[in-house]
């Protein structure tokens, strides 16, 4: 009962904060998926890493934050901050996400993401921060048993007159797995099933699940577009980028004529793999398929603003605004040391934001370059000693290299900044020290 009650009031908390952010086309940026991931410095969301700031005077664009290393599956999360962002997405949520603590470590919890310095939202991250879902799976390849007791989810049942939207949402949530578990249980090929427990399970951040049934999707499934064209999106979303631009361009060849599969295959060759050429390609299909359709102009038009900056940036190596929107773009597609390499020039040009300067620390980490990393954290707080996120990547960072005295020393940190954080609390537990 206590245990019951302990729940409800956390997702009562959690509903609090959730309609507490910003609108979702806020210039706001949060990280990956696992932990509440703050915002990086300057864009917006899609999804999972160090802390949101309010700084909004750089370029916009971006979505995840400090995130997991190269596809942040293995360390916790470093956020991004807020300033610039809008919603991965995931993220993951980036994803994903860059682990303090390894994630598989047996009998530990994995330690929470770094931030984003200004602000984008990570995907998956009110699943991840909020219901803990321990999925109780069967054989991934024959059929997935879930349960929503498995989830940690209260049994679907009537609904409640006086639950709270947080509960109401778990309800829901488990009535869609026990609906999912009857299909499967009726029949494992189902393809559209397998789908949707695909996305239940980026949801809860368990992406590696995720990524298993939207290739088990495939395998039951081999020869349908549509099967194709969902899968590419699940994939895109978990930042598998070539899976995803191979089941978009499968879906092309099935289906000849449906615009769907090419918008599919732009999205994860401009968007998830930064391949320009394939983006290209991918684009000139969608407009013969439908040279009329808005969603292809505004394809195209996005494609143009990216290879615009990327002339730009060759053209003019100090226009500062121009290396910074093209170092989101680099971190949004999870290509660190390019996202790196443009937040590190435009930071020689002006060094004085600290939204930027975290998330050339967040590219810095998911790159594997920690020490660099922290230097980047200390940097930003010297220019803005009130900049959370750049304090709470440094535990993060900190943890993954397990190094637990100077985790200590950024959480002290971030109780003079921002006592009232809700993860010091976990962060002082994991470190064996008091919340206070």
């Amino acid at each position: 009962m206590h245990d019951r009650l302990s729940r409800r009031r956390g997702a009562r908390r959690r509903w609090r904060r959730l309609r507490a952010r910003p609108p979702e086309g806020a210039d706001l940026r949060v990280g990956p998926h696992h932990e509440p991931v703050p915002r990086r410095g300057g864009g917006d969301r899609r999804d999972a890493g160090p802390a949101v700031s309010a700084d909004r005077s750089r370029p916009r664009r971006g979505r995840s934050a400090l995130h997991r290393p190269g596809t942040c599956e293995s360390r916790p999360d470093v956020r991004r901050c807020p300033a610039r962002g809008r919603r991965p997405q995931p993220q993951v949520r980036s994803f994903r996400r860059s682990r303090a603590v390894s994630s598989r470590t047996k009998g530990r919890r994995p330690a929470p993401s770094p931030a984003p310095a200004a602000g984008r939202r990570e995907p998956f991250a009110w699943l991840a921060g909020g219901v803990v879902l321990g999925l109780l799976v069967g054989v991934i390849g024959t059929t997935a048993v879930l349960r929503p007791e498995a989830l940690g989810l209260s049994s679907p049942g009537p609904p409640q007159a006086a639950a709270s939207p947080a509960v109401s949402a778990e309800q829901a949530l488990a009535a869609r797995v026990e609906r999912l578990r009857e299909r499967l249980a009726a029949n494992p090929r189902d393809a559209g099933a397998l789908l949707e427990l695909g996305e239940v399970f980026a949801q809860a951040g368990r992406l590696d699940q995720a990524a298993a049934h939207g290739e088990r999707a495939l395998e039951v499934a081999p020869d349908d577009a549509e099967v194709h064209v969902r899968a590419a999106r699940l994939l895109r979303s978990l930042h598998r980028p070539e899976e995803a631009l191979a089941a978009a361009r499968r879906a092309m060849e099935l289906d000849r004529q449906a615009l769907a599969p090419a918008l599919a295959a732009f999205d994860a060759a401009l968007h998830g793999a930064g391949d320009m050429a394939a983006a290209r390609e991918a684009l000139d299909e969608a407009r013969r398929r439908a040279p009329d359709d808005a969603a292809v102009a505004r394809a195209g038009a996005e494609l143009e603003r990216i290879e615009g900056l990327i002339a730009r940036a060759e053209a003019d190596p100090r226009d500062y605004d121009t290396l910074v929107q093209l170092g989101n773009y680099w971190y949004d597609t999870h290509r660190w040391e390019q996202a790196a390499d443009a937040y590190g020039r435009a930071l020689a040009i002006r060094g004085d934001d600290a939204n930027v300067i975290t998330d050339y620390g967040t590219s810095l980490f998911n790159a594997g370059r920690h020490d660099e990393a922290l230097a980047q954290f200390e940097r930003a707080l010297f220019v803005d000693p009130q900049h959370w996120q750049a304090a709470y990547n440094g535990i993060v960072v900190s943890l993954n290299r397990g190094d637990t005295t100077a985790a200590r020393l950024w959480l002290d940190r971030l109780r003079q900044i921002r006592p009232d954080h809700p993860e010091i609390p976990r962060f002082a537990a994991q470190l064996g020290g008091g919340a206070g």
